[in-house]
């Protein structure tokens, strides 16, 4: 079918993120992870390596696309180049609050994506705008600029 992502990583936060940042990229992502019962770091780890896995296997040899892009959304802004010289996270996302509604420590969204660098080889940039929209909606904004970011990227040359 047409579906859109899905996403089972055992923690409703990181599904969320990820499920939002492939749909808006354009993209399809299954994922299936047991979870961590302690305190979720193995989970963000595991998912957002798999999920930079999953964006290496298919951007190949990474030739015929853009292979830098930019995207905004709410409280978040993403820049993201696909052929880095040195890959990596560049985070200054600011969270009020220590934990999403879901359970999440905020700081293991950082951690996420930084998995996910290192899995697809890509250099990311991360950024809130502080528009106070609430820890939430500022995650969630993450996973749609680094969709866009990404979407903009992959983008035929």
């Amino acid at each position: 079918g047409d579906e859109g992502s899905r996403c089972a990583s055992g923690s409703s936060d990181v599904d969320a993120i990820l499920t939002v940042m492939a749909d808006v990229a354009g993209a399809k992502l299954e994922l299936d992870g047991a979870g961590d019962a302690v305190d979720g770091r193995d989970t963000v780890a595991a998912a957002g390596r798999a999920a930079g896995d999953c964006l290496a296997a298919a951007l190949g040899d990474r030739t015929g696309c853009v292979g830098w892009g930019n995207g905004a959304a709410g409280a978040a802004s993403a820049a993201i180049n696909l052929r880095p010289e040195r890959p990596g996270l560049y985070w200054d996302a600011r969270f009020a609050d220590e934990y999403l509604e879901g359970g999440l420590a905020t700081e293991h969204v950082e951690r996420m994506f930084r998995c996910l660098c290192d899995g697809a080889y890509v250099s990311l940039h991360v950024w809130s705008t502080g528009s106070g929209a609430g820890d939430d909606a500022l995650a969630a904004d993450v996973g749609r600029a680094v969709g866009a970011a990404l979407r903009g990227a992959t983008e035929c040359v």
